[in-house]
């Protein structure tokens, strides 16, 4: 969520933000599986909201294992969602299986 979200929900404690910013979040914690992200490059809130480049670098620094599949042509509509649901919950039934 970028800052304009974060700052409507939160208003302007900057310091409440980093509770709820998935960048921050990653760096105090790892998770044991792995991260999927399938991001449709058409979204309009990729560069101005999403800053997909910098959960990137988040996860490398912090040794979080992630996926991302950049998908062209979609946007963050329905037929993105339903185009890949399917994947997203294999992949987590498959990590939460290997976790058994």
């Amino acid at each position: 969520m970028g800052t304009e979200g974060v700052g409507g929900v939160f208003g302007c404690d900057r310091e409440l933000w980093r509770n709820y910013d998935a960048c921050e979040l990653v760096q105090r914690a790892s998770l044991p599986l792995s991260i999927l992200i399938d991001q449709g490059m058409q979204d309009s809130f990729l560069e101005s909201q999403l800053k997909l480049d910098l959960f990137e670098s988040a996860c490398r620094l912090s040794g979080q294992d992630l996926v991302v599949r950049r998908q062209a042509d979609y946007d963050h509509g329905y037929y993105f969602i339903a185009s890949f649901v399917e994947d997203h919950l294999r992949h987590h039934f498959d990590g939460l299986m290997r976790r058994r």
